[in-house]
């Protein structure tokens, strides 16, 4: 978990600026009802503006949980260096930093974006600004594709310039003007820059962007079937997404 941290700040500048609270239960299930109105396929939330994290960990599932803490923990982190009242992070660059935090996608997902580029199926970077699909498969393929635009702007520009974006929208920058002013790019630029960059074909100028509305909460998906005594094989599901905190299995 710390070395997942460590990481991050080493590759990229991003390191806590305050004290985090780590609340750990015993499975999904136990987390879930000691919360209010959370969803049933919730398996560890982050909330930015208190510092803290809840998570629901089976002692059989301890690599997923370490995986979760990681991308739970990053968010908290994005949140510190962000905080402002316009809570303006995008989606894509929330969730993406998390993923990349935790070591980039794994063999499925991995699998499915490349599908995806090959049939050219990308999402619109404009439709996960403000938050992702509640269709499964859309909802992976949109953590993937969060994953390689951060680690895009990582790889091409530097952590420098990402560190600076973190700081425009700080001071209530737009994303749209914060990536004009450190990257010299829109979303829509953005988006024809990465698809050159991944090998994917142009985008179509003719479709129309959808944004998806944001879940009510950010959230982790558990497993397959929350764990209470014997574990299942940790395997990746098909739920809703989340908000700016968190990412969905």
């Amino acid at each position: 978990m710390g070395n997942g941290i460590a990481q991050l700040t080493r590759m990229t500048g991003v390191r806590p600026q305050a004290p985090i609270h780590l609340y750990v239960y015993g499975d999904t299930r136990e987390m879930q009802e000691a919360m209010l109105y959370e969803p049933s396929w919730t398996g560890g939330v982050a909330f930015p503006e208190n510092n803290i994290t809840i998570i629901g960990i089976h002692p059989a599932n301890l690599e997923w949980g370490k995986r979760t803490i990681v991308h739970e923990l990053t968010h908290l982190i994005v949140g510190q260096m962000t905080f402002s009242c316009g809570r303006n992070v995008p989606t894509w660059l929330d969730e993406g930093i998390a993923v990349y935090a935790e070591g980039g996608l794994d063999d499925w997902s991995e699998e499915r974006f490349g599908e995806a580029i090959a049939a050219n199926n990308l999402l619109s970077v404009r439709d996960l600004t403000s938050g992702f699909s509640s269709h499964p498969d859309t909802a992976d393929l949109s953590y993937s594709q969060s994953y390689s635009l951060v680690s895009y702007l990582i790889e091409a520009y530097g952590p420098e310039q990402l560190l600076a974006l973190f700081d425009a929208l700080r001071a209530g920058t737009s994303v749209e003007s914060g990536l004009r002013k450190g990257y010299g790019l829109g979303l829509e630029e953005l988006e024809d820059s990465w698809r050159r960059w991944v090998g994917a074909g142009l985008r179509s100028r003719s479709e129309v962007s959808v944004t998806q509305a944001p879940t009510p909460l950010p959230t982790f998906a558990p497993l397959a079937v929350a764990p209470t005594s014997a574990a299942p094989t940790p395997e990746r599901t098909r739920e809703p997404t989340a908000t700016r905190s968190a990412r969905t299995w």
